[in-house]
């Protein structure tokens, strides 16, 4: 894929575990990629600003905490959900940092951290939050519950675009419960992405434009959905769609 909205550069003041805290055992989103994909999104869609955006399988906030810090001028506010309180927490957290109340926390809890191991990995992470706080000129307000996707959703107010990188592999398996009664790991079901997409459309409504991430053993095949774009990058294959009106 050719990029053509984020630029090639260091992104290493996003490495997870420096400021931006990680989950165990889940993968972090690539920086370059994910603002990639949100601002080609953002062209196809009829405002670029004052966006509600949200990430129904948000895991630790990872991609909503860089595309928040990265899209400060489009976003107007950021949803974030997932089935595990466990992860929420660091979410979180995470998305504490697109304030400058958290920001100044996580600095200083890193500046202690130095202050008692001097350790260089904390030495840079006090350099990285430093240049991480340059970055902030608006806050963005961010709302985190716990949800399963494959129910019913509701953040409160109607989304302009969804984001989410779809659980898969053997880092990742989404378990929730299912139509049938019983669990439904859909993560390894075979219609598990086609009933994620029936009900991410049914609760959001037809102005919501969806990015949907993917690995490349799965594909979208369902009628309802006008495909803008797609493609391979490494990996992984995404698409970007609304729902046909």
């Amino acid at each position: 894929m050719e990029y053509r909205y984020c630029e090639d550069r260091s992104w290493e003041d996003f490495s997870s575990g420096r400021v931006l805290r990680g989950v165990h055992g889940a993968p972090n989103f690539p920086v370059r990629l994910g603002c990639e994909l949100y601002r080609r999104a953002l062209y196809y869609y009829e405002k670029k600003e004052e966006i509600r955006l949200y990430d129904c399988c948000c895991g630790g906030g990872y991609l909503l905490t860089v595309l928040g810090l990265l899209n400060q001028a489009t976003i107007s506010h950021i949803y974030a959900s997932d089935i595990g309180e466990d992860v929420l927490e660091t979410a979180r957290k995470n998305l504490s940092l697109l304030s400058r109340e958290g920001m100044k926390r996580r600095t200083e809890e890193l500046s202690q951290l130095f202050s008692l191991y001097r350790k260089p990995s904390h030495a840079q992470a006090v350099e990285s939050a430093g240049r991480l706080a340059a970055l902030l000129e608006r806050e963005i307000p961010c709302t985190v519950f716990q949800a399963d996707a494959g129910r019913p959703l509701d953040p409160g107010e109607k989304i302009d675009i969804l984001i989410t990188d779809v659980p898969y592999g053997e880092l990742t398996v989404w378990e929730g419960q299912g139509e049938d009664a019983g669990t439904a790991q859909i993560g390894r079901d075979a219609d598990g992405l086609g009933r994620l997409i029936r009900n991410l459309t049914e609760c959001l409504g037809e102005r919501t434009l969806y990015v949907i991430v993917m690995d490349k053993g799965q594909k979208l095949q369902m009628d309802g959905l006008v495909i803008l774009e797609k493609g391979n990058v490494g990996k992984r294959r995404f698409y970007i769609f609304r729902k046909t009106a």
